[in-house]
């Protein structure tokens, strides 16, 4: 992190560094504390960022101050492990050598979750302890949980709007992480040979497919996605969602652009 900022590399999302994109994007919405908060830092790198964030929080959320940073607190919690699940990481002292669930899931892998740092279920190994894909998932309910109560008690128009951008940015990452649970359920599912679970997590995959189709403004601004068409396509998860329709999704023939 920069400076020890906690929040400066999870907001970003998909970005794995920081981009053109990502600076020059129109609607930055939680895009917009990194690109505050690491102006602060680059002007002062001795600057307290805790200070700087209750500065942050007050002002450009006075009405909302408190679930709002809630929110952020939960977003920065459900993104501290993306980059294994949608990006990947290098082992250099293991036989695996990188890892990137996406992959894994893309090649329909029957151990998904090989590394300690990485598991479906919640678990505490003594090292490389990290967020597991349930957790992950608690986190998101929970930052949608705060954003929801601060778009409820919000009653200046322009914190509205910002919360709005917010929630725009918000709703990819959160429909892309509901996509990869649901794929890794049908997956896990699909390998346990019990076809009436993996329709129920495909149907519920094809919902949160079909949403991110209809995302394409804010994947433009994604970094090295910026070219995909729509929230679908940036996923990378295509392989996987193809193949789990077809086994248990109906007859194969839907579109997937």
């Amino acid at each position: 992190p920069y400076h020890g900022s906690r929040y400066s590399l999870v907001l970003p999302l998909w970005c794995p560094s920081f981009s053109v994109h990502a600076h020059t994007h129109r609607n930055w919405g939680t895009w917009t504390l990194n690109q505050w908060l690491m102006a602060q830092l680059l002007w002062d790198p001795s600057a307290d960022s805790t200070a700087l964030l209750d500065d942050y929080f007050g002002k450009f959320y006075p009405g909302t101050t408190q679930s709002t940073r809630s929110f952020y607190e939960h977003l920065e919690r459900a993104f501290s492990n993306i980059k294994a699940i949608k990006h990947y990481v290098e082992l250099a002292e293991s036989p695996i050598k990188s890892y990137c669930l996406s992959n894994e899931l893309n090649g329909m892998a029957k151990n998904l979750f090989p590394l300690k740092s990485l598991q479906y279920e919640e678990s505490h190994p003594v090292t490389d302890d990290a967020l597991d894909m349930v957790e992950v998932m608690s986190e998101i309910e929970l930052a949608r949980k705060a954003l929801n109560q601060s778009l409820l008690n919000c009653t200046d128009a322009i914190e509205r709007r910002r919360l709005l951008e917010d929630e725009q940015r918000f709703a990819y990452g959160e429909a892309t992480l509901h996509l990869f649970n649901h794929l890794v359920r049908a997956c896990m599912f699909h390998h346990q040979k019990l076809p009436d679970l993996a329709r129920i997590e495909v149907a519920s995959a094809r919902r949160y497919a079909d949403n991110l189709r209809s995302m394409v403004e804010v994947v433009q601004g994604a970094g090295a996605h910026a070219s995909d068409v729509n929230g679908f396509e940036a996923t990378q998860l295509k392989p996987a969602y193809e193949f789990l329709i077809k086994e248990y999704g109906g007859n194969g023939n839907e579109k997937t652009e």
